[in-house]
C-alpha cells in the first residue's frame, strides 16, 4: 500500500502501519525506517488509541476469509467495521485488497452496510495485473470509498448481494480482453460484468511486457540457488506451469512458491520451447523472489532485510527464500492499487 501511494506520487504521510507478522513488520521496517511500525493485534487497541490517529485514509487487505465472518481470522476486520461507527474522527477514505471471491462473502455485505450507514460512496471492482500490461494474473476485489463530498463514487443503488463489480477504472489507460463478455451499464456507462474470466480472456499481447522485463541476470552460481533439481523435473514436472522470458503471462504467485509445486506460481525456462524441448536443471528455475516483486509493481528500491533484530523472532534470525516467497504470496499487486490511488486523488 505504501508503494502504491509513491507509485501514484499521491501527497501523503503515514501515521501508523499495523501487521502481526514480525517478518513482514521486519521487512517493512527496513524499506520505511521513518514509518511508526505497530504490531499488535488491532482490536486490543482502545478507541481513543484511533480517534488520536485521526487518519484521513484507511488502507487495509485483511486475511482471506474463506468463511466469512465466521472464520477466526475475520475478527481484526470485523472490529475495523464495527469501529467506524464508533469514532468521531473517522476516516475521509478507505481503501481495501481481498481475493476475488471476497465479494461473495458476509463480510463485505456488513462492510458495505457500515460504509453506507456512515455516509460514504464507493466503487468496488474485480482487476488483475495484465490489464496494466504487467504479465502476472493477479485477480484481485478491490473498494474504495468516500466521505468527501466532493469526491462522490459510483454506489447510485445500494445492494450489498449484488454481485457486478467494475473492470475498468476512469481515466486510467487499461489493457481491455480482445474477446469479453462486459456489457455497458445504462447508469454510468462503465462496463461491468458478473462473467468476465481474467483467466480464458485473450489480452491484446502487443501492449503487454514480457517477462524478459522483468529478470534478474543470474551467473552460475546464483542460476543454481534458483534451479529446480532434476529428480524433482523428472517426477513432477508436469505439474508446473512453465513460461519463457518471451511470455506475457505468469500465474498467481501464492504463498506457497518454491515449498510446494502445484498452483503456486510459474516456473521459467530459460532456453528451448515449453513443450517441445525437455525441461532440464540447467535452463529451468523458480523465478527469484525480486523478479516476483517487480511483477508486483514494486520499485527497483524494494529490498528485503537479510536478518531479523533479534528481539523480532526467537528462533531463527535470518529472512529465508521461503520466508520471502511467503510475504510476496500475502502481498498485493503495486501496480493495479496505485492506479485505484490515481483514481481517487487524482481525477
Amino acid at each position: 500500500m505504501h508503494f502504491s501511494l509513491e507509485k501514484a506520487k499521491v501527497d501523503y504521510e503515514v501515521v501508523s502501519a499495523f501487521d502481526i507478522n514480525p517478518i513482514a513488520n521486519s521487512v517493512y521496517r527496513h524499506n520505511f525506517p521513518s514509518v511508526n511500525v505497530v504490531q499488535r493485534n488491532i482490536e486490543a487497541l482502545s478507541l481513543n488509541y484511533y480517534e488520536k490517529l485521526n487518519a484521513d485514509l484507511w488502507t487495509m487487505s485483511p486475511p482471506c476469509q474463506p468463511r466469512g465472518s465466521d472464520d477466526p481470522r475475520s475478527k481484526s476486520f470485523l472490529f475495523l467495521v464495527d469501529l467506524l461507527g464508533k469514532l468521531k474522527n473517522k476516516p475521509s477514505f478507505i481503501v481495501l485488497e481481498n481475493v476475488a471471491g471476497f465479494e461473495k462473502s458476509d463480510s463485505r455485505k456488513l462492510l458495505l452496510t457500515q460504509l453506507v450507514d456512515q455516509g460514504f460512496s464507493y466503487e468496488e471492482y474485480i482487476l488483475n495485473p495484465i490489464q496494466f500490461g504487467y504479465p502476472n494474473s493477479r485477480t484481485r476485489y478491490y473498494l474504495i470509498a468516500s466521505r468527501d463530498n466532493s469526491r462522490i463514487l459510483k454506489n447510485d443503488l445500494f445492494n450489498p448481494n449484488n454481485c457486478e463489480f467494475l473492470h475498468t477504472i476512469d481515466g486510467i489507460d487499461m489493457i481491455s480482453p480482445v474477446h469479453s463478455n462486459s456489457v455497458q451499464s445504462l447508469e454510468s456507462n462503465v462496463s461491468v460484468s458478473k462473467k468476465i474470466d481474467f483467466e480464458k480472456s485473450l489480452w491484446k499481447d502487443d501492449f503487454s511486457h514480457q517477462i524478459s522485463d522483468f529478470l534478474d541476470d543470474l551467473d552460475q552460481d546464483k542460476f543454481k540457488k534458483y534451479s529446480i533439481s532434476q529428480k524433482l523435473l523428472d517426477s513432477h514436472g508436469y505439474v508446473f506451469d512453465v513460461v519463457m522470458p518471451s511470455s506475457r503471462r505468469s500465474c498467481c504467485f501464492t504463498k506457497g512458491y518454491y515449498h510446494y509445486n502445484q498452483g503456486t506460481g510459474s516456473v521459467l525456462q530459460i532456453s528451448g520451447t515449453v513443450g517441445v524441448d525437455i525441461q532440464t536443471s540447467e535452463n529451468t528455475r523458480y523465478f527469484t523472489e525480486y523478479e516476483i516483486a517487480r511483477l508486483l509493481g514494486f520499485p527497483e528500491k524494494f529490498n528485503f532485510i537479510e536478518k531479523l533484530e533479534p528481539e523480532m523472532l526467537s528462533q531463527n534470525c535470518l529472512v529465508t527464500l521461503k520466508q520471502r516467497y511467503r510475504l510476496l504470496g500475502n502481498s498485493l499487486s503495486v501496480v493495479v492499487v496505485s492506479n485505484l490511488f490515481k483514481h481517487l486523488f487524482l481525477s
